[in-house]
């Protein structure tokens, strides 16, 4: 609690008048109902008592050591001893596929360095989960928004489910070699480590099965990232079981005209909303097109990098599909209405927290999570239950 004196002037007397000054109470958490709080991308690993911190490692945060800008910058150092070409090592997009490939290059000093950054970034991910899981004071202080609910649940966390872009390929093998490696020479060795199924449809996966029973077959389902929006149709089972799911190619990210660190405009919102709603629209008649034996389910659930509630984004948080929160109305309606104009039928549109998301494509697993490692740090908490979801078949597959 912090103290601060005001100085009162009353008929040429001051007088000293002690004021106290309180810290907001944290939100506790709702794993089911994440807030902008739960957040990785601002975890800071100040030290972990007992253990020899890697030196680049000490003070950063998730963010810092483990998005898909931050590992692109420890990359381009060693551009001429991985053989990256110049046009690689122009755009993150290029260098992180190239940097994939020279873990398996023929050249043993190439897949040398390439194996040593791979170990670093997979020791900072087995550091960052030593931070959550033990909750040493040092880190519980540079937290100050996370009370004891927040470290309680990660110090009962069991497994944690690896998604996103930056494990796809050979990289996500090493990271998650390199963490368990870690977390078992420093007495965490209960903590199990997977990479999910298809691991940059995780979100997708979770939320095609949030689509409601109904008489239809498939669905279209969205996932508006960083990057890409990824776009499937989702087709079930005479059970309702979630079968299959048929990706489309994806289409590149939207991007919110202006500042993005500041409080969006209106005149932001709309934008973006306008131009998502095109997006999702032409994805359904693509879709509609492409499957016409599969007529689409009229609901259609998005995962949003962003935090949301009841279908709009949260406040406290930055980034573009936090923009939508400056709309005067509700953002899923708004997106609701507009693609029902252009499709010229109705359709409801749902927006889904990607981490959350992701985690519903594991519900069912007790003290368990998901991390995505891709633009930034995505987090959610599996649900014990899978009660309100549809079931994933038994043969489901990733049509190719």
């Amino acid at each position: 609690m912090g103290r601060g004196h005001a100085i009162l002037s009353a008929s040429g007397i001051q007088f000293n008048h002690l004021v106290e000054w309180k810290q907001p109470k944290p939100d506790p958490l709702d794993p089911a109902r994440l807030t902008p709080t739960a957040s990785l991308n601002r975890a800071r690993i100040v030290d972990l008592p007992g253990l020899a911190l890697d030196p680049d490692v000490r003070g950063r945060t998730g963010s810092e050591l483990l998005s898909a800008q931050a590992l692109a910058a420890a990359i381009r150092p060693h551009a001429a001893a991985l053989a990256l070409t110049a046009e690689e090592q122009s755009d993150d997009m290029l260098l992180l596929p190239a940097f994939d490939r020279s873990l398996a290059s023929r050249d043993p000093a190439v897949r040398a360095v390439a194996r040593d950054l791979a170990r670093r970034f997979g020791r900072s991910l087995g550091y960052l989960l030593l931070t959550l899981r033990r909750g040493d004071l040092v880190n519980r202080q540079a937290r100050g928004e996370w009370d004891d609910t927040y470290w309680s649940h990660w110090a009962g966390i069991r497994a944690i489910w690896l998604g996103g872009g930056l494990v796809r390929g050979r990289l996500g093998r090493h990271i998650r070699r390199h963490a368990t490696d870690l977390l078992a020479a420093s007495g965490a060795s209960d903590l199990a480590l997977r990479i999910s199924m298809s691991p940059t449809l995780l979100p997708i996966i979770g939320a095609a099965r949030t689509v409601p029973p109904s008489m239809h077959r498939a669905a279209l389902v969205l996932d508006f990232g960083g990057s890409a929006v990824k776009r499937v149709l989702a087709r079930y089972d005479d059970a309702g079981a979630l079968a299959a799911l048929h990706p489309f190619p994806s289409l590149p990210a939207p991007r919110l005209a202006g500042d993005i660190t500041s409080d969006p405009t209106p005149e932001q919102a709309r934008s973006l909303a306008a131009e998502m709603a095109c997006v999702i629209a032409c994805s359904w008649r693509e879709a509609s097109t492409a499957h016409p034996d599969h007529p689409l389910n009229p609901s259609i659930p998005i995962s949003l990098a962003a935090y949301v509630r009841n279908g709009h984004p949260l406040p406290r948080q930055i980034g573009t599909y936090a923009a939508p929160r400056a709309l005067p109305e509700n953002a899923a309606s708004v997106l609701s209405q507009r693609v029902s104009a252009l499709v010229d039928r109705l359709l409801d549109v749902s927006l889904i927290h990607d981490g959350s998301a992701a985690a519903r494509a594991r519900a069912g697993t007790p003290h368990a999570a998901v991390i995505l490692l891709g633009t930034a740090l995505g987090v959610g908490f599996i649900p014990p239950t899978a009660a309100s979801l549809r079931p994933l078949a038994t043969g489901f597959t990733v049509a190719l």
